[in-house]
């Protein structure tokens, strides 16, 4: 669990701020998606329904996706802010030297996976809550028609 740790401030170390903004997006989706599981599997308890809980469970699966899609966009804004560093560095000291620019890369390179490996485990939580709503509305409408 350390070794864990210390390689996440590592990243973020590396990464900067735009790496920091990708983790507290990852947090809220994960919250945001979980919660609204938990709303959809109580609507199903439910007998009659709680058509109410399941429109709020896809207002918070609507905002995980849009977490899933500004996720690497921010990535890609580190990659671009990294390479910029890079370059920045090159003009000032004026001679292409590996040490010098690596930091730069480095950075662009995480803040590139970050957003990669935040989006892409959102959007899947996402698409399966969001089936869990429409089969959670289809049973509730068998349900009312069968009454």
């Amino acid at each position: 669990m350390a070794a864990i740790l210390e390689e996440i401030l590592l990243v973020v170390q590396r990464g900067g701020v735009i790496v920091v903004i990708i983790i507290a997006i990852s947090m809220v989706g994960w919250f945001c998606g979980l919660r609204a599981i938990a709303i959809v599997r109580v609507a199903l308890k439910l007998d009659n329904g709680d058509r109410l809980g399941l429109g709020k469970a896809e207002s918070l699966l609507r905002l995980v996706g849009a977490l899933a899609t500004v996720s690497p966009l921010l990535g890609l804004l580190g990659t671009v802010l990294g390479m910029m560093n890079a370059f920045r560095t090159v003009e000032r000291f004026g001679v292409l030297e590996s040490s010098f620019v690596s930091a730069g890369v480095s950075e662009a390179l995480i803040t590139t996976e970050a957003g990669l490996i935040v989006a892409l485990p959102l959007l899947m939580l996402s698409f399966y809550g969001m089936h869990l709503v429409r089969s959670s509305e289809r049973r509730i409408k068998r349900v009312e028609k069968d009454a």
